[in-house]
């Protein structure tokens, strides 16, 4: 989920410093374009595919899971990739540590059972992270509406550092 949000995030954030021909100034359009259009835009973009039955309501409730199967569990544990068990709209928790992942669901407002719960998860990956399942960590989930708070506190992260990169190049909006 990561390269289609940073990506996501990078195509509108840099869609302000496009001026083509015959169209409104750079100006013009950094006015249009605020923090909130972006992020509106990349959450909809994003959420439809990486789980389009919670996008659409149809489940109200997602639980951590592996991305793939046992098979995809081993390779990534072969060649050191950061898969692990996800939730929501592709937050992935393997490439985390508790401590984001702590701070990021007390940030949308989930309890501190859950977030307790859900924490165990963080910086598990390949095969550790699809063998730990079970009802030892309850299978905790995030409500449809927390998954959507979550996706937009990460594209927010992450249009954050797109644009301390452009102020960090020296561009102008």
């Amino acid at each position: 989920m990561f390269k289609i949000l940073k990506t996501a995030v990078a195509i509108l954030a840099f869609m302000v410093l496009l001026d083509p021909p015959g169209h409104a100034s750079q100006n013009d359009l950094a006015q249009q374009f605020d923090e909130n259009d972006v992020i509106d835009v990349a959450v909809g973009l994003i959420a439809p595919y990486e789980n389009p039955l919670l996008n659409e309501g149809e489940i109200q409730r997602s639980w951590p899971h592996y991305p793939g199967n046992k098979s995809h569990a081993v390779a990534c544990s072969d060649r050191g990739c950061t898969n692990g068990r996800t939730i929501g709209f592709g937050y992935n928790m393997g490439a985390r540590w508790p401590r984001e992942v702590r701070a990021d669901l007390s940030r949308i407002g989930v309890d501190q059972t859950r977030i307790d719960r859900l924490a165990a998860f963080a910086h598990k990956r390949g095969k550790e992270a699809y063998n730990m399942c079970g009802p030892q960590l309850g299978w905790e989930k995030i409500t449809r509406d927390e998954a959507l708070a979550l996706l937009a506190h990460e594209v927010e992260k992450a249009y954050n550092r797109v644009m301390s990169r452009v102020e960090d190049e020296g561009l102008t909006l």
